[in-house]
């Protein structure tokens, strides 16, 4: 088991993450968040009743660990020559490579003034595509040209019906439902699958102090994970995230 990813400074990191916290006063307050088995939930249930736009939505949101309201809500169809040279009028665009990744490009984002450009790889896995979201993602821009918005959906909109559902569902905490749920809920499963907190910060392009107020403050104290994590370039491919 390679640990050496693992090295003083992050030691210090983590054993400190609480007091970093109080001192800054980012203590968490009681709140809901997602998980793999709601977003299926969301998916089955929109696919059911909704367009399709509104589960790959909710499929783009939490495999690019967005900020809904800013970074997902405004998104066109792009194409393949656009992660080097895009039109001006475009602020963020979304399309599925030759090599079937979805891509996801940001003219400007929090912290990063120049834009971002991220992709994440099929997990399949030789199962059904249902849920694979660049399968998912290929599909539903068959056909769309670059440049056409892919949904017309506020942000209140989308609360709106997440809430109602988990409502129904009785799902616990519901009514504490917001849309940081997306960004802290994903980064929360992944350190309690074993990602490093490194690769987690560095998927959610968070300085490191910001992340402690998305991850479940429980999971963060619990170091535990550490030392059942794999080496990085190994973990990436079973959590199915790449870059």
């Amino acid at each position: 088991m390679d640990l050496s990813w693992y090295d003083s400074q992050l030691k210090l990191w983590v054993r400190g993450a609480r007091k970093l916290k109080l001192h800054a006063g980012l203590k968490q307050t009681e709140r809901f968040l997602l998980t793999t088995t709601y977003i299926n939930m969301f998916e089955r249930y929109f696919d059911k009743v909704c367009e399709e736009a509104w589960s790959i939505l909710v499929l783009t949101a939490w495999s690019f660990l967005l900020r809904v309201a800013s970074e997902a809500l405004d998104i066109v169809a792009g194409a393949e020559d656009w992660e080097h040279a895009w039109p001006d009028e475009v602020s963020q665009a979304l399309w599925v490579d030759t090599e079937g990744y979805a891509c996801l490009k940001l003219r400007k984002r929090k912290h990063r003034p120049r834009g971002s450009f991220m992709r994440r790889p099929c997990t399949c896995k030789g199962s059904t595509p249902r849920f694979c979201f660049p399968h998912r993602l290929a599909k539903f821009l068959r056909g769309v040209r670059p440049g056409t918005s892919l949904w017309k959906i506020s942000s209140s909109q989308l609360l709106r019906r997440l809430k109602g559902l988990l409502l129904q569902q009785a799902a616990p905490k519901a009514d504490l439902m917001g849309l940081k749920a997306f960004r802290a809920g994903m980064a929360t499963e992944m350190v309690k699958k074993g990602a490093p907190l490194r690769f987690v910060a560095g998927l959610g392009e968070w300085r490191t102090r910001a992340m402690l107020t998305y991850i479940d403050e429980d999971v963060v104290d619990k170091v535990a994970f550490i030392e059942a994590s794999c080496d990085g370039s190994d973990r990436e491919d079973e959590l199915g995230v790449n870059e």
